[in-house]
């Protein structure tokens, strides 16, 4: 074949060139793409307290005489959920210092130990039968509580289960928001 037999064919690659650009610049900064990732653990384990779980949570009796509503006397581990992110993480949790045994379950051991009950006592010399606050007590009555354990199920209200599986349906998620990121990035709107 001689040089003038070559077919030479010239592309205007000027369009693939800045996707790929745009989406190379995004992997240095993936902080925003980390941001959706953050709210989207937080919006979940939301729900996840809005639904008692997901999968459901074994209902608690102690919350069934109450309210009906599992994890939710007070609503404080509720609120305290925060989320953290930065170009390489995204996160959710808590502080609260019992949240743990109630995300993977487990036991904890009541030692031994003594409390004083109080009553009120009427003008007749009758013992109320209900326990008061120590400030309106006339009665008081030591007690010896003996060693016992409490059992705790495993109610994870983090969208993940004791392995550090995400719970069904969350990878889905996080897999389209990063598909979203790298598309906006790839067509210049990232």
């Amino acid at each position: 074949m001689s040089k003038k037999d070559l077919m030479t064919i010239d592309l205007n690659l000027t369009d693939v060139t800045r996707m790929i650009n745009g989406m190379a610049e995004a992997g240095r900064d993936t902080s925003p793409l980390m941001r959706k990732i953050a709210g989207l653990l937080a919006a979940t384990t939301a729900l996840n307290f809005r639904d008692q779980g997901n999968p459901p949570w074994e209902p608690s009796a102690a919350a069934q005489a109450r309210t009906g509503e599992t994890l939710s006397l007070s609503g404080h581990l509720r609120r305290s959920i925060t989320e953290k992110y930065d170009a390489g993480h995204a996160m959710v949790g808590t502080n609260i210092e019992y949240a743990a045994i109630h995300q993977l379950g487990g036991e904890v051991k009541h030692k031994p130990r003594e409390t004083s009950l109080y009553y009120h006592v009427d003008k007749h010399g009758n013992v109320s039968n209900q326990f008061v606050k120590k400030s309106v007590s006339n009665f008081a009555q030591k007690a010896r509580i003996g060693a016992w354990t409490q059992v705790f199920v495993a109610r994870p209200f983090l969208p993940v289960d004791a392995d550090g599986k995400p719970q069904k349906g969350l990878e889905q998620k996080i897999l389209t928001l990063a598909t979203d990121f790298l598309r906006e990035a790839a067509n210049g709107r990232g």
